[in-house]
Parts: C-alpha cells; sequence; structure tokens
C-alpha cells in the first residue's frame, strides 16, 4: 500500500498541467522537492542495511559464544533478518521506482522549461523611450527618419518638440513630422503638420520648404488651386528661397493642367 501511495504521488505530478510563463520556478521547485524526498528515501534504506549488519553481527558473536541457548537466539535473529531483508528489498523496490518517475518528471520538466524560456525569449522587447539629452533626441529622430521607421520619428519629434518647444531646431523637427507623413502618402496630414511650421515658426528656415512641400502634397491631391497659392506664396514671401525655380516650374506645370479634371477637382 506504501509503495502505491508513493508511486500514485509521483507520477501525479506528471500529468500535463496548463502553464503560465511564470511556471519554470515552479517546476524548479517541484525538482528540489521531489529530490529531498529521493534523498530521505535513500537515507531510510541505508539505515535499514545498518541494522541488518548490526543483526548479522550479533549473530556471529552469539555462535561463537556457543551458549545454551544458541538455537533459539538464532532462530529469533533469522527471523528479524529475514523480516529486515523483505523491508530493505521493498525499500530497494519503491527506491527504483520512484527514482524511474523521478527522471521521468525531470526530462518532461526540463523540456517544458525550454520551451518557456524560448517563449519568452521570443517575446518582442519594448523599444527603448526616447531619451532626455536634446542632441541625441534630435539625432535619433532623424536616423529613424532615414530608417523609414515614420511612426518612431513622429514619436521622438514629437517628444523633442514637447520637451525643447523653444530650440532654434523645433521648427526642423515640425517640419520633418510633416515630411514622415508625405513619405508615408498621407498627404492631408501632412499638409496639416506642414502648416504647423508656417504658423507656428514664421521666422524659421523651413517655411519655404513647407510651402513647397504643402504645394506638392496639394497637387497629389488634385487640388490644383491650393497647391497654386502654397507655391505662389513661396514665390513672394521668400525670393531668394533655393527652392523658388522648382516653384515656378510646378506652378506652370498646374496651369496646363488646370482644366483636366482627371488631375485637377479643384
Amino acid at each position: 500500500m506504501r509503495r502505491a501511495i508513493i508511486i500514485s504521488i509521483a507520477l501525479a505530478a506528471l500529468t500535463p498541467a496548463c502553464m503560465t510563463s511564470s511556471e519554470g520556478d515552479k517546476l524548479r521547485g517541484e525538482l528540489h522537492d521531489l529530490t529531498k524526498r529521493m534523498d530521505k528515501r535513500e537515507a531510510e534504506t541505508t539505515e535499514k542495511v545498518a541494522k541488518l549488519d548490526e543483526a548479522l553481527a550479533e549473530a556471529t558473536k552469539i555462535l561463537g559464544r556457543g551458549s545454551a541457548d544458541v538455537g533459539a537466539q538464532v532462530v529469533e535473529l533469522q527471523a528479524k533478518m529475514g523480516d529486515m531483508t523483505g523491508q530493505l528489498e521493498e525499500a530497494k523496490h519503491i527506491a527504483e521506482e520512484l527514482k524511474r518517475a523521478f527522471d521521468d518528471y525531470r526530462a518532461a520538466t526540463a523540456a517544458r522549461i525550454a520551451e518557456l524560456e524560448a517563449k519568452v525569449a521570443a517575446v518582442p522587447q519594448r523599444p527603448a523611450g526616447p531619451p532626455d539629452d536634446k542632441n541625441a533626441l534630435f539625432d535619433g529622430a532623424l536616423k529613424k527618419l532615414g530608417d523609414k521607421d515614420f511612426v518612431g520619428a513622429r514619436s521622438w519629434f514629437a517628444a523633442y518638440l514637447q520637451k525643447f518647444p523653444d530650440d532654434e531646431r523645433a521648427d526642423n523637427a515640425q517640419f520633418w513630422i510633416g515630411d514622415s507623413y508625405f513619405s508615408e502618402r498621407d498627404f492631408a496630414r501632412a499638409i496639416g503638420e506642414y502648416q504647423k511650421v508656417i504658423d507656428r515658426f514664421p521666422k524659421g528656415d523651413t517655411v519655404d520648404d513647407a510651402f513647397f512641400k504643402n504645394g506638392l502634397a496639394a497637387a497629389e491631391m488634385k487640388w490644383c488651386s491650393d497647391a497654386k497659392a502654397y507655391l505662389e506664396a513661396l514665390i513672394k514671401r521668400y525670393p531668394s528661397s533655393p527652392l523658388l525655380n522648382d516653384a515656378k516650374a510646378k506652378v506652370k506645370e498646374l496651369d496646363k493642367i488646370a482644366k483636366d479634371k482627371k488631375k485637377c477637382t479643384s
């Protein structure tokens, strides 16, 4: 009966269960507990062997004395030895079965832990947030833009504007937000962000760029009259802009297609 109980406990530990990502530590704890049980069983077996050795020594001593009651003592000792031998064999058998169950459990647990660790390793790490350093933040945002991580670039430029709204590069940060949408061909949002450059940073060095990009974005949306208005504003306000000739060329192009309803809706 005792053997059946111990074996059923070991086999129950092998029963699969629904495991979470925190079960690795629990499984290791169960392995530790099971190892302690094995050590205890081994100690009990060793104790029984020691008692058997003592009984054998006592029997040898009695036989050497040649006492009158040797026969009775030998019979008694033989009975004890037989009982202890049976207990020892039972203990060995239980220990062997428990060890087999433990080995199977340890193998299954090791595989499960490895599976859980692999799943944890495969979970994408949360990207690092924007740094507090002004230069690192601006340069990092530009790098994300160059890497076509437009969402990340917008997030970092927005953080820059929030932390350093009066910095000399704030207008550039706002302009690059508009450019990130332009690169995604989200022209409506691009126009809104470029307009913020014009409204918030009228003395910034990217205002002429914002007018030009708004003209291009409006043209892409077939808003030809709006596109022409942005470009003509650039030509009028910034006669020294390096974008002047490109703006004039785009205005001529818009004039040619103005009546084409497939290219201009307004």
